[in-house]
């Protein structure tokens, strides 16, 4: 019982790695004068964490309104991106240092946000 107490005491202490954001597929290319956001969910979009130190992560896949949230124990480093992927549509990639929002500086990351369009191949 006693070991069950620590280990639960530390990993309650270990930093968090939270990603947050929404992805929408648009028709084609935006034209002046279009809504910013007038396309639909991406569900089922893949956001994949990159990093040159270890292999691909598959984070999850955006639910049907185009919506992810991750949480993962550890603090992940800002030269490590962010790839958002679905079938059909070109891939976006991003660069933790773009879209980490917390903290601010240093060279790791705790909360990532993002929200992209995702543009038709064809």
């Amino acid at each position: 019982m006693r070991k069950l107490l620590w280990l639960l005491a530390l990993t309650a202490c270990e930093p968090a790695f939270i990603v947050e954001g929404n992805a929408q597929t648009v028709a084609g290319c935006p034209r002046p004068g279009a809504e910013p956001y007038a396309g639909r969910a991406a569900a089922g979009a893949n956001v994949t964490l990159r990093c040159t130190a270890g292999k691909d992560q598959l984070l999850g896949r955006l639910d049907e309104k185009g919506h992810l949230h991750h949480d993962m124990i550890g603090i992940v480093d800002r030269t490590c991106t962010l790839l958002v992927e679905k079938d059909g549509y070109w891939p976006v990639t991003l660069p933790l240092a773009d879209v980490c929002a917390y903290p601010k500086d240093g060279s790791r990351c705790a909360l990532v946000s993002f929200a992209v369009d995702l543009f038709p191949k064809s």
